[in-house]
C-alpha cells in the first residue's frame, strides 16, 4: 500500500535527521494506515507510541493530533476500556488552541465511540457539534463520514426517518466529490434505514443497485458477493420486494445516485425513492 509505505519513509527520514516532531506525525499516520489495512496489532504499536513521544515533547498540538489518530479514526473501535478520557482530553486541548478541525475531529470520535458504547444521546450531540466544525471549515468529506456516523446513531435509536435524511446528505457529499467506493457504501446504510422504516420496495431497489455496485469492478468485471455487514438487510429486501430487487440490479451507478439525491437528469424514474416514513 502506497500511503504505508510513504509513512514508513517519512519515519526513516524522521528518526535519521533526529525530528523528533516529524516522528510524531509520522508514527500517527502509519499507525492509522495500519488499522484501516485490518494490521490492528502494528497500528496500535505505531499510535502509542506517538502519543508517548508527543507527551515527551510537552507540545500541546502533537499530543492533541496524537490523540486523535490514535482514537478518533478507528470508527470507535477499541479494545478493553473505551478511551472516552483520552478523547476528551483531545476535545479541551483543541479548544484551548482554538483548532476547529481538531475540535470537530475529537467530536466525531467521541460520537463513534458513544455509538459503539450504545450511547446514542451523547453521540448523536458530539456528532452534530462535529458537523458544525467541519462544515465552517467547508470540509465536505469529513462532513459525510458525520453524517454516516449520525445514520448510524438513528439506527440503534430506530428513528428511521433521521437515518434516512442523515445518509441521503451523506451519500450526496461523497458523489459530488467524486468518491465512488464511499458513495456505494453509504448506499448500504440507506437500504438498512429504509427497511427500518417499512419501505420495502425502495430498500430492495437500494439494496440491489448496492451489491450489484460492490460486487462489479469499473471494467465491468463480476467478482463474488462480498462478506459484508448489510448481507442480512440484502437477504431480506431481496426476499420481501424481488421486483425492485431486480429493477435495483439493473441500475447504473449514475442511475442510482441521480435517484436517491434527486439530481435532474435521474433515467432511474420520476420523483426519486420516497422518504422514510419512521
Amino acid at each position: 500500500m502506497q500511503s504505508r509505505e510513504t509513512y514508513e519513509a517519512a519515519l526513516k527520514a524522521a528518526r535519521a535527521s533526529g525530528d523528533r516532531r516529524n516522528e510524531t506525525l509520522a508514527l500517527s499516520g502509519l499507525g492509522a494506515t495500519e488499522h484501516w489495512i485490518g494490521s490492528h496489532t502494528e497500528g496500535r504499536a505505531h499510535t502509542n507510541a506517538s502519543v508517548s513521544l508527543s507527551r515527551s515533547l510537552r507540545d500541546p498540538l502533537l499530543i492533541t493530533l496524537s490523540l486523535i489518530w490514535a482514537h478518533a479514526t478507528r470508527g470507535g473501535k477499541y479494545d478493553g476500556r473505551p478511551p472516552v478520557a483520552e478523547l476528551e482530553e483531545a476535545l479541551q486541548l483543541a479548544r484551548r488552541l482554538g483548532d476547529l478541525w481538531c475540535e470537530a475531529h475529537a467530536h466525531n470520535g467521541l460520537g463513534d465511540l458513544f455509538t459503539e458504547m450504545g450511547r446514542t444521546t451523547d453521540a448523536s450531540s458530539h456528532y452534530e457539534l462535529a458537523l458544525e466544525g467541519f462544515r465552517i471549515l467547508k470540509d465536505r468529506w469529513l462532513m459525510a463520514w458525520t453524517l454516516q456516523g449520525l445514520c448510524r446513531a438513528h439506527l440503534l435509536e430506530s428513528s428511521a426517518e433521521r437515518a434516512c435524511t442523515s445518509i441521503r446528505e451523506s451519500i450526496r457529499l461523497f458523489s459530488e466529490l467524486g468518491d465512488r467506493t464511499n458513495t456505494i457504501a453509504m448506499l448500504g446504510w440507506l437500504g438498512r434505514a429504509l427497511l427500518l422504516s417499512g419501505n420495502q420496495n425502495d430498500a430492495a431497489t437500494i439494496l440491489g443497485a448496492f451489491l450489484s455496485l460492490e460486487t462489479t469492478t469499473i471494467d465491468g468485471t463480476v467478482h463474488s458477493e462480498p462478506n459484508t455487514e448489510f448481507s442480512l438487510a440484502c437477504k431480506m429486501a431481496r426476499t420481501k420486494a424481488p421486483a425492485a430487487w431486480i429493477s435495483g440490479e439493473a441500475m447504473t451507478y449514475d442511475q442510482i445516485v441521480a435517484r436517491v439525491t434527486g439530481s435532474k437528469g435521474s433515467t432511474a424514474g420520476s420523483g426519486g425513492i420516497s422518504r422514510a416514513s419512521g
